[in-house]
């Protein structure tokens, strides 16, 4: 019997995130299971072989595996050493707008929306997974910013996986670029307006009657960052400022323009402007 262990990194109505560790007594195949709910699981270490109705899928850390959670599947380990997987849970409207871009017919099957077993796992891919688990790992509290990266990556994933079959999404119109452009304005008014407040992205996407994977995956096109980095720097710009006007008590100013602690302001400020404030303050 194989022990698994379990560990939960981040949840919001948008994604739970966790870690799973999978350590076999034997490399025989294992009853049938169940996915918990419809999944992206990424493996990162090791190597097991996911036995379905009909096929059978090698899962390694070059690939992302889709679990549809109504299909019974069995479990083998040919490689001794167990497996090492983050698992990926979003929200069933996330996960049908993400895919029916590429499969509208995903609308009228929400209990198996995938319709691959799985996909390629891209470089871009795999630099933001480790991205996502070492800042939640190290209790980044950016909420935010982990759905954001979340989203970017389910969106990568699901356009990896149709593209190597040959299928791609439909090109956007005129009418929808002019659309888009409305939009990522209307949301750098909200970020300028709110900047200093907590900020989730279905607080955000709400603001400007978008849907939260529609708005990040369109700021992120126009403006070539994500939200969460557009609102760091306005915060951090803000920050600037009141340092440049004189002011001195950093762990106020840290959360007068949004930041949680001194600290995660200082290391922000020194990462975008290459000085600590205190040394900024020091040379005005």
């Amino acid at each position: 019997m194989a022990q698994v262990h379990s560990r939960t990194l981040f949840h919001s109505p948008l994604v739970s995130v966790r870690d799973v560790c999978c350590r076999p007594a034997s490399s025989a195949c294992s009853g049938e299971e169940y996915s918990s709910g419809n999944q992206l699981v990424f493996p990162r270490a090791g190597l097991f072989v996911q036995h379905l109705p009909r096929t059978q899928v090698v899962a390694d850390p070059n690939h992302v595996l889709f679990f549809n959670a109504d299909v019974p599947y069995r479990v083998s380990h040919p490689v001794p050493g167990g497996d090492d997987c983050t698992v990926f849970d979003f929200a069933p409207d996330v996960l049908r707008e993400a895919l029916s871009r590429y499969d509208p017919s995903v609308r009228d099957r929400p209990h198996t929306p995938f319709p691959h077993t799985h996909g390629p796992s891209a470089p871009r891919v795999v630099l933001l997974q480790q991205l996502l688990r070492r800042r939640l790992h190290f209790g980044n509290d950016d909420a935010l910013a982990a759905e954001e990266i979340a989203l970017e990556m389910l969106d990568r994933v699901a356009a990896d996986a149709h593209c190597v079959r040959g299928l791609k999404p439909a090109r956007f119109r005129h009418a929808t670029e002019q659309a888009h452009r409305s939009l990522v304005q209307a949301t750098q008014a909200v970020l300028g307006e709110r900047f200093r407040t907590p900020l989730s992205l279905t607080a955000i996407a709400r603001a400007v009657h978008s849907s939260p994977f529609h708005l990040a995956r369109v700021f992120r096109r126009h403006v070539e960052i994500p939200i969460h980095r557009y609102l760091h720097r306005l915060r951090l710009r803000a920050a600037l400022e009141c340092l440049a006007d004189g002011a001195g008590d950093f762990t106020q100013l840290a959360l007068d323009v949004g930041f949680a602690s001194h600290s995660h302001f200082t290391e922000a400020f020194r990462r975008e402007f290459d000085i600590a404030p205190s040394h900024f303050r020091r040379v005005m």
